[in-house]
């Protein structure tokens, strides 16, 4: 009887321990015309792909990130990350390094137990436009997916934004040209930089001026 089960035990182990949540920095999934490709900031369909920009997957443990823009460093700071990429780096699927597309290792997370506090909550892609989020200039982030129990099924998380999902920051833009010898209008997902302050500082005295037309 104990070795029956001391097998199931074992069985069982290995089980929990053949699943596992699997993130991967990547958006290398169903083919040059069908990915969402990562865009730098600029004017919608003009500007280049990312190259050599960090892209990460992971997750917000205490609440929503702030869409605020200028609470960037608060959000990085608030961000647990599980992998991440460059943009333009070697890809395997591609055989080839080609900016807009990132495809890193895939690592694995067991999250097998059914009361996990991460279990529901959304996992996000985080861009940034230097090899560090904390070195960027200019930022996307948006939801890709959501955490599940990997039992009885294994989990994969990549980078490839949710259909219809908005971002947090950034845009969803196109890019029209030749990647990877394949040229067609493409989905994007666009970086966004901080106003600058005389541009922010602009529209606040554009407001009040609005504010005393209101009074008067």
């Amino acid at each position: 009887m104990k070795i029956k089960l001391s097998i199931a035990a074992g069985l069982l182990s290995l089980a929990c321990n053949a699943n596992a949540a699997i993130y991967a920095a990547s958006n290398v999934v169903e083919g040059t015309n069908r990915d969402v490709l990562f865009q730098n900031a600029g004017p919608i369909g003009t500007a280049p792909l990312l190259n050599g920009g960090i892209v990460s997957l992971g997750y917000f443990i205490g609440g929503a990130p702030s869409s605020d823009i200028n609470l960037i460093a608060t959000t990085i700071s608030n961000f647990t990350m599980q992998t991440f990429a460059l943009t333009g780096s070697f890809s395997v699927d591609l055989d080839g390094s080609f900016a807009g597309y990132v495809q890193g290792a895939e690592v694995n997370r067991p999250i097998n137990q059914l009361d996990s506090p991460l279990l529901g909550l959304p996992v996000y892609i985080f861009v940034g436009n230097a090899a560090t989020l904390a070195g960027s200039t200019a930022w996307a982030l948006t939801q890709v997916s959501t955490i599940a129990a990997d039992i009885p099924n294994e989990q994969l998380y990549t980078g490839v934004p949710s259909a219809g999902t908005v971002p947090v920051l950034g845009t969803i833009g196109t890019f029209t040209g030749a990647v990877n010898s394949v040229s067609l209008p493409y989905t994007t997902l666009q970086l966004q930089v901080i106003p600058e302050p005389s541009a922010a500082l602009l529209g606040a005295i554009g407001a009040l001026g609005l504010l005393r037309r209101r009074r008067n």
